[in-house]
């Protein structure tokens, strides 16, 4: 301490990190990303901008604090426009159209997942107990949800919700749908102030309608996170020249908007064939009785790899012969390659603390069950956390 007594605060640049963010851990372990005062102010004034954004509006918060939608796409960009927030404790399924009516909320940013909470748990607005009714004129969502459950949420909410994509790492969502015409199977185009591209193994941009991974480019510390905490090797593995890879693969068709088709490891090599197990849960979960599915892929002697279903079905659905069913009905729609070789019936599906699936730890039980002769059946939920227990 000075002799008199006053200590002089450091002077803080917009290149100073203001915090470490960790990734979710959705396929491995969670990294440390270095955030800087620069990038969140990049992040507030992206989102508010493409989300209409303004000081009388109100965004409804019931992710975590510690996740990057929570940070980047309400609170940063309610700083930015001066908007108010109101905070909720945790999230409810069937609490938060309630809230959001309550505490007068116009935006909203969710998963998939606590989408698909909502309408298993929750409902319509009931206007004799919640006579304001719904202000929400925003919502964005991320991952894919069915059109059914796009079209049911829309209508339960009162507004069209605008799917995006964004990571930790490349700080505000640099894709964006439409606000004119939205739909759940596009996450939208180039959001304005982002660079993105679609790129092959060798780094060339991919024309549009061809399936590459998702790079993005910008200025590290500025429009891009700063790099990982104490991994200068990861961090730079992470980069090809210019460009952040993401790892997500998608395609563009001509209208310039982006449809996700997985992650590197969510493309199976069966037979020889590439199959994205995008595909393949769209397929299976379009069936009625289907609330929820994940595919992943097991080890096969004779295939390499095989698709394994992991379904979560409706409150109402007859489990018995399910896996037939399902069966039957991918093998309509899809080829040999593409069917599942095993259907999984379980109550759950392992989460993150925000509501992603973790895939990776499903492998291990895609491959006993892919090993296993047993016929498909219904068995327990994989432990949803696992790092909870001794």
């Amino acid at each position: 301490m000075p002799a008199d007594g006053v200590r002089e605060w450091p002077e803080v640049t917009t290149a100073d990190r203001a915090a470490v963010m960790f990734t979710s851990g959705t396929t491995g372990r969670p990294k440390g990303v270095e955030i800087t005062q620069a990038n969140y102010a990049f992040a507030g004034t992206t989102m508010a901008a493409a989300s209409g954004l303004t000081a009388d509006d109100r965004q409804i918060v019931v992710l975590p604090l510690f996740h990057a939608n929570a940070q980047y796409y309400s609170f940063a960009s309610a700083i930015a426009a001066g908007a108010s927030v109101a905070l909720i404790h945790s999230f409810s399924a069937s609490g938060f159209i309630p809230q959001a009516a309550r505490h007068h909320a116009t935006h909203a940013s969710l998963f998939a997942g606590p989408i698909r909470m909502i309408l298993a748990r929750g409902g319509p607005l009931d206007t004799s107990t919640d006579g304001g009714g719904l202000h929400l004129r925003h919502c964005w969502f991320a991952q894919n949800l069915g059109d059914d459950q796009f079209d049911t949420f829309a209508d339960w909410v009162g507004c069209r919700p605008r799917q995006l994509y964004g990571m930790t790492e490349t700080i505000p969502a640099v894709l964006t749908d439409t606000t004119d015409d939205p739909r759940p199977d596009s996450m939208g185009t180039v959001t304005d102030g982002c660079v993105l591209e679609i790129h092959d193994e060798h780094g060339v941009r991919c024309p549009a309608g061809t399936v590459g991974e998702i790079v993005v480019g910008g200025r590290p510390g500025l429009e891009l996170f700063a790099g990982y905490l104490d991994d200068p090797a990861t961090t730079a593995a992470s980069f090809r020249g210019d460009w952040f890879r993401t790892g997500d693969r998608a395609w563009a068709d001509d209208h310039g908007r982006h449809h996700f088709d997985g992650r590197r490891a969510d493309v199976l090599k069966v037979s020889g064939e590439n199959v994205s197990v995008v595909e393949v849960e769209a397929v299976v979960g379009a069936h009625t009785d289907v609330h929820e599915v994940v595919v992943v892929g097991a080890p096969d002697p004779i295939r390499d790899e095989v698709p394994v279903a992991f379904v979560v079905p409706t409150d109402t659905t007859d489990r018995v012969d399910l896996p037939d069913r399902l069966a039957a009905w991918a093998a309509e729609r899809l080829g040999k390659a593409k069917q599942p070789r095993h259907y999984e019936i379980v109550d759950d599906l392992p989460r993150t603390s925000v509501g992603k699936i973790r895939k990776f730890l499903l492998a291990d039980a895609a491959a006993a069950v892919a090993a296993s002769s047993a016929t498909p059946s219904s068995s327990p939920s994989p432990d949803p956390n696992p790092e909870q227990k001794s």
